[in-house]
């Protein structure tokens, strides 16, 4: 790409993150009136609470996106993986719109004495809990893990060991239950694969 269209792509890339934001939240703040369900097993009880894991969960998911866009070879690659992040996005928006869900109250309730727990309760403040089943935070990592995979000059070790600690992470940060992390990467991987399927078959 050109200095010109590596620009251009980082400019819609912006735009379709913070779009992306607002279709989480829209969700989140319309039918209310539904009550939100809680997908937790019993297999949840013996993950344990790692606040610490906030930081892998927080950080490492947007420097890994951001290093997946600086590894965009072409346009046409980057309208591809926007195209595919925009189906992601609409298809978890649908989820939360017709299916609340909520992690339950109880992993909510922690002493807050450290500054990994303060960053974690600054993150939880800005959501109303609503939005847990699938994990969106697990199906973005899925699928900018498949692509970081995809690129010959890296292999595919790095993006699948990138979702296999984020969907960790949001486990022990008990942010989702084990149920919601693995919809999450399994909406994730399908995303990837329709995707790639449209571009082929189009």
């Amino acid at each position: 790409m050109t200095l010109l269209e590596y620009y251009q792509f980082c400019v819609v890339l912006t735009a379709v993150v913070a779009g992306g934001y607002q279709l989480y939240f829209w969700a989140q703040r319309n039918k209310l009136h539904m009550p939100a369900k809680s997908m937790e097993l019993a297999v949840d009880d013996w993950i344990p609470f790692m606040p610490s894991m906030v930081w892998i969960y927080s950080l490492l998911y947007y420097v890994m996106i951001g290093f997946t866009a600086i590894s965009i070879r072409d346009i046409s690659q980057g309208v591809h993986f926007i195209s595919g992040g925009l189906l992601l996005l609409s298809t978890g928006a649908l989820f939360y719109y017709l299916y609340p869900t909520s992690v339950p109250a109880s992993y909510r309730a922690y002493k807050i004495d450290s500054l990994s727990t303060r960053y974690l309760a600054f993150i939880q403040s800005m959501d109303n809990e609503r939005n847990a089943f699938p994990s969106m935070h697990s199906a973005i990592a899925a699928y900018v893990g498949l692509v970081v995979s995809d690129l010959p000059v890296i292999g595919p070790w790095l993006g699948y060991g990138y979702i296999f600690v984020i969907a960790v992470s949001c486990v022990t940060t008990k942010q989702h239950v084990l149920v919601d992390t693995i919809a999450g990467v399994l909406l994730g991987v399908a995303v990837f694969y329709v995707n790639n399927w449209l571009a082929f078959t189009m």
